[in-house]
C-alpha cells in the first residue's frame, strides 16, 4: 500500500497527499498486523509463460516514467522562467519581462500565461507587431482566454489596424462586459474621434458600475463622460448621473473626488463642496487622495 501511494504520487506530483496517504496505510497495516483475522488464499493454476505477465504492469509503468519524467523537468523550467518574467512584469520592466516569457515559450509554445503576459509586455513596450504575433498564437490555442482579444485589440490599434482593433474589442465585450474592455473601447473611440460610440461605451461602463457597486475605472471616466454629455446637450442627464454616483459610492474617496471636480467644472460649487466633504469622511480615502481632496477643498473656498 505504501509503495503504491508513492508510485501514484510520482505520477500526479501532488506532494500534499504523501504524508496523509502514507500515514493511512501505515495505520491500516499496523491494524491488520495486530488482528487475528482469518484469511483465505486462492491459487489459480496458470502456464509458466502466463506467469511472466505479472511483470507487465511494472514494465509498462517504467516505460511511462521514462517518457513522463523529462516533461516534469521541462514543466519546472517553464514555470520557473514564467515567474521570473512575471516578477519583471510587476516591476514594470516590460522589455526584459517579454524576453523571459519568450524563453518560457521556447520550452512550451502553448503555455497560456506566458503567451498572455508576453503579448501584454510587448504592447506596453510598443512592440505591437510582436504583441500581435503572440496574441494571435494565444487566441488560436485558447479562443476564450480572458482579455486575450482585448490585448490583441490594443496591439492592433497600436500597429494602425483600427478595424481589427474594434472587431477584437467588441469580441472581448461579447465574452465579458467588464470595465477594462469598456474603458479601452472608449479610448479607441476617442482616438478615432467617434464621440457617439465613446459616449455609449463610457455610459455603459458607469451604468454597470452603479448596478454592480464595483468602481473600477469609474474615476477615470466621469469627467470625460460629463464632457460628452454636455456636448450632446444632456447636461441634466450628466448631473443626475453624478448624483447617482454620490449615492452609489458614498464611501469611495476616488469616485467622490472625480465627482467633485466635475461638479466644479459645471459651476456647481455647492455640490462640489458637499462631495468633497463626503469624500474626506469616506473610509476608502487613502493619504494621497485625501491630500488632493484637501487641496481641492481650499480651491473651492474661493467660490
Amino acid at each position: 500500500g505504501i509503495a503504491a501511494v508513492l508510485i501514484d504520487d510520482l505520477g500526479s506530483l501532488n506532494l500534499r497527499t504523501i504524508p496523509v496517504a502514507v500515514f493511512f496505510w501505515v495505520l491500516l497495516g499496523a491494524s491488520l498486523g495486530l488482528a487475528n483475522a482469518r484469511t483465505r488464499t486462492i491459487e489459480i493454476a496458470a502456464h509458466s509463460r502466463l506467469r511472466a505477465l505479472r511483470f507487465a504492469p511494472v514494465i509498462a509503468y517504467g516505460v511511462f516514467l521514462i517518457w513522463y519524467i523529462p516533461f516534469c523537468f521541462n514543466r519546472y523550467e517553464v514555470d520557473k522562467t514564467y515567474f521570473e518574467g512575471f516578477r519583471l512584469h510587476l516591476a514594470g520592466d516590460a522589455i526584459r519581462a517579454a524576453a523571459k516569457f519568450e524563453d518560457a515559450l521556447r520550452r512550451s509554445p502553448i503555455d497560456a500565461p506566458s503567451m498572455f503576459y508576453c503579448s501584454v509586455d510587448y504592447m506596453q513596450s510598443k512592440e505591437y507587431a510582436s504583441g500581435l504575433r503572440t496574441a494571435n498564437a494565444l487566441i488560436e490555442q485558447y479562443p476564450y482566454y480572458p482579455k486575450a482579444h482585448l490585448i490583441r485589440a490594443l496591439c492592433a490599434f497600436g500597429a494602425g489596424d483600427t478595424v481589427k482593433a474594434v472587431s477584437d474589442i467588441n469580441t472581448e465585450i461579447a465574452y465579458e462586459n467588464g470595465p477594462v474592455a469598456m474603458f479601452n473601447l472608449g479610448y479607441i473611440d476617442y482616438r478615432m474621434r467617434r464621440t457617439a460610440e465613446e459616449y455609449s461605451a463610457l455610459s455603459q461602463l458607469i451604468g454597470n458600475a452603479i448596478t454592480s457597486g464595483v468602481p473600477d475605472l469609474v474615476p477615470q471616466s466621469i469627467e470625460r463622460y460629463a464632457m460628452l454629455s454636455n456636448a450632446r446637450g444632456d447636461t441634466a442627464g450628466a448631473l443626475q448621473t453624478l448624483a447617482t454616483l454620490r449615492k452609489a459610492f458614498e464611501i469611495n474617496g476616488a469616485v467622490l473626488e472625480s465627482v467633485a471636480e466635475t461638479y466644479a467644472k459645471y459651476g456647481r460649487f455647492a455640490d462640489a463642496k458637499e462631495a468633497v466633504r463626503q469624500a474626506l469622511s469616506a473610509a476608502s480615502a487613502d493619504s494621497t487622495t485625501e491630500k488632493r481632496l484637501r487641496n481641492l477643498n481650499e480651491e473651492l473656498k474661493r467660490f
